[in-house]
């Protein structure tokens, strides 16, 4: 158990959770707090309807910046879109 104090208000809790920002920070984490991560996240893809899923897969894969921008950054872009726009 662990206790948080804001503002004078404080509140207990048992149970930690951990979202993708404290992970890719580096927080250092015991492994059972990491099972307790992965075992919350593939409950809640699993919880979710099928269709939703896909949506959600199709709209990170059209959210992903261009090969050419992620790997050689914005001036070999530009070029080739001012050569793709002639």
């Amino acid at each position: 158990m662990f206790k948080v104090a804001i503002n004078g208000h404080t509140w207990t809790y048992s149970t930690v959770y951990f979202d993708r920002n404290q992970l890719s920070a580096g927080v250092a984490m015991k492994s059972n707090d990491y099972v307790k991560y992965i075992t919350q996240t593939v409950v809640k893809y699993i919880d979710q309807p099928k269709d939703e899923r896909k949506k959600y897969r199709i709209e990170k894969k059209n959210a992903k910046e261009p090969f050419l921008l992620k790997w050689f950054g914005i001036i070999p872009y530009a070029i080739y879109a001012l050569f793709k726009r002639k």
